[in-house]
């Protein structure tokens, strides 16, 4: 398999890593964001088996559009009149090169002036990026950056998944459309499915090939008679998904002991050096 690549600039990365941490960490204090993306009928998102662009991705975007829009107070306004700075939606495509609409370039031609601009105007650019600029393209940059970093964090997407698990749990199949229908075991439980290779290969390079839970060498390079496990973090029985995030690497010993009832992962990670 010919390896991918792609460039890791950091614009933000942590910044907004650290915030996604946050929200998972304590998610009371972030209900209506969290109800955006995990409530109502958005279970649907959850349904299809390891979408190579994994839930956590949609999740990251998520953060990232709410945040550029939430972040717009009287204090930013007032800057941007002065034209001390500029809005951080224009940092970040000139940061990454993209080609867009400058914002002076926008006010101009809905004849207004920064001296009265207010947070509508500003909404109103946004939403024309969004629907035809590059928006769109920025937000599924930076989300990549993002999950590079926070897939390493299996605590992270442990929290991530059993949120989602929360929404998979309560479905009803008889609630459910027709097309959806084929997805689930039984209410609340989505069925077992076959392990793609490339999720195999991933979890194995970022577990670096030992058991999460023992630290077995699972590899094949120190021990020939050590059986891989790919195990679901947040269990399919407890309304875990298919996804590559919650997916672990297990010895044979430690994913029998786990069984499919608790949902659990380490926190442990061998050093560089």
């Amino acid at each position: 398999m010919k390896p991918s690549f792609f460039e890791l600039t950091y614009f933000e990365t942590y910044y907004f890593a650290n915030i996604i941490n946050n929200l998972l960490h304590e998610p009371f204090s972030y209900l209506r964001s969290l109800n955006e993306f995990f409530g109502d009928e958005n279970y649907k998102r959850f349904l299809e088996p390891f979408p190579k662009q994994s839930r956590f991705h949609d999740f990251i975007y998520h953060v990232i559009d709410s945040i550029t829009y939430e972040d717009i107070t009287d204090e930013e306004i007032e800057l941007f009149r002065s034209r001390k700075r500029k809005l951080w939606i224009e940092i970040a495509l000139d940061h990454f090169g993209f080609t867009y609409e400058k914002f002076d370039d926008w006010i101009s031609q809905h004849d207004k002036t920064r001296e009265d601009l207010n947070d509508d105007e500003i909404f109103e650019y946004l939403n024309e990026l969004k629907y035809a600029g590059p928006y769109e393209d920025l937000l599924e940059r930076m989300s990549e950056e993002i999950f590079f970093i926070l897939f390493l964090n299996r605590q992270v997407l442990q929290n991530f998944n059993q949120m989602a698990a929360h929404q998979i749990e309560d479905i009803s199949i008889d609630s459910l459309e027709p097309e959806d229908y084929m997805y689930f075991q039984k209410d609340g439980v989505l069925k077992r499915v076959s392990i793609p290779t490339w999720v195999q290969r991933a979890v194995l390079f970022r577990d670096r090939g030992m058991c999460v839970s023992c630290k077995k060498d699972l590899s094949g390079i120190l021990s020939i008679g050590s059986i891989e496990n790919f195990d679901h973090i947040v269990p399919l029985s407890k309304g875990g998904m298919n996804d590559i995030t919650n997916i672990q690497l297990l010895c044979e010993s430690c994913n029998k002991s786990k069984q499919g009832h608790s949902i659990d992962t380490s926190i442990k990670y061998e050093k560089w050096y």
